[in-house]
């Protein structure tokens, strides 16, 4: 059914109007992992409750500041449930439980177009030791993309011609291998924050570059301006950057108000950069820009996808321990979705196309 609603999504934004706040919108893909937390024993607060007690009992005997109780506690929780393996001890929606946890790519409307259960044999693949819940959490949606996007893309190749051009996902899967697969898998543009993480400024030439990748002016330490990208015949593609105190006056002619210029040219300072030597500082895309904020904005969406799946009580709070059933669960409320997609475009009403309700009340 997915690439029969990808192939609806693309008739419905041709006949969008240029200047639609969703035109293009179905180019984009997104996404994000969440989890279905059921009733086991090892999700009643007061089991975590007790060893957070006994980890304070001995924080006291042995006296030490630099010990933490909380992160002892999360060390010695067992890794999984007892009921059911699949079922472990992870980070989801700002806390840690035992979660029955799946990847989900939308596109830019919302549309749940691929879902993907983390089973046992994934976190024995990528088995390590964490000292944090939210260190475990990056490292394993980090290393969840790759398996749950490249799979979908190569399937929707046997069945359509149609191709995301844009990427948007949060900065846990901010790393030089991910960007290298988008890169490989030809997307135009990846919006992925950059995680704090070990992050520093660096030095290329005379200019020191922030860790987004922007020139920082040398004596007041100002980020330069971005001026917008150029590609002359057989030349690379170029951004352009140049002084914080550079302007133009009326009639476009660049100046600047430097008091300490560190260059004879009147139009201040500039310099340029080369996206393709560096695909995650220069994702097609100048990071915190105009564009960027604005198409970021859009990833919200797949986070009210994940709420609006999870409005099905079966979903939200599973009273079984079977995998199966609780993967049967989500992947039907996803396939209603989808009908309802085509239901929606095949009485033309795609007003409709994510609202079940609304369409049901629609007279016959």
């Amino acid at each position: 059914m997915v690439p029969k609603v990808i192939d609806i999504c693309e008739d419905i934004n041709n006949l969008l109007p240029a200047d639609s706040p969703y035109k293009n919108l179905n180019s984009i893909l997104i996404y994000d992992t969440s989890g279905l937390k059921p009733r086991v024993k090892e999700n009643n607060p007061k089991t975590l409750a007790s060893e957070i007690n006994k980890q304070k009992a001995y924080s006291k005997i042995i006296n030490d500041k630099n010990f933490n109780p909380y992160a002892a506690a999360y060390k010695n929780m067992p890794k999984y449930s007892q009921a059911n393996p699949n079922i472990r001890l992870d980070f989801v929606n700002g806390h840690f439980g035992y979660f029955y946890k799946f990847g989900l790519l939308t596109n830019g409307w919302g549309i749940p177009l691929s879902i993907k259960f983390f089973e046992e044999d994934f976190y024995k693949s990528v088995e390590k030791e964490f000292s944090t819940p939210e260190e475990q959490k990056y490292f394993y949606d980090n290393a969840s993309l790759k398996p749950v996007i490249v799979p979908f893309l190569n399937n929707l190749k046997k069945y359509s011609n149609f191709k995301f051009k844009t990427f948007l996902g949060d900065s846990e899967f901010d790393s030089y291998d991910n960007f290298g697969l988008f890169k490989h898998l030809e997307f135009e543009k990846v919006l992925i924050p950059l995680n704090p993480r070990s992050q520093s400024n660096t030095k290329i030439g005379e200019l020191e570059y922030n860790t987004e990748g922007i020139p920082i002016c040398p004596l007041t330490q100002e980020h330069f301006k971005f001026d917008g990208s150029c590609k002359g015949k057989n030349r690379s593609l170029r951004y352009k950057f140049t002084c914080p105190k550079s302007h133009r006056d009326k009639n476009g002619k660049p100046y600047h108000t430097c008091e300490n210029p560190c260059t004879d040219s009147k139009s201040g300072r500039m310099t340029y950069v080369y996206p393709d030597k560096n695909f995650r500082l220069y994702p097609g895309i100048i990071r915190n820009s105009v564009e960027w904020e604005k198409t970021y904005s859009i990833r919200c969406c797949i986070e009210r996808e994940i709420a609006s799946l999870k409005s099905n009580p079966c979903i939200q709070q599973p009273k079984t321990v079977n995998t199966y059933t609780m993967r049967a669960d989500l992947y039907l409320t996803a396939i209603s979705k989808l009908i309802n997609v085509i239901l929606a475009y095949a009485i033309n009403k795609p007003e409709y196309l994510r609202s079940i309700s609304k369409l049901l009340k629609i007279p016959a």
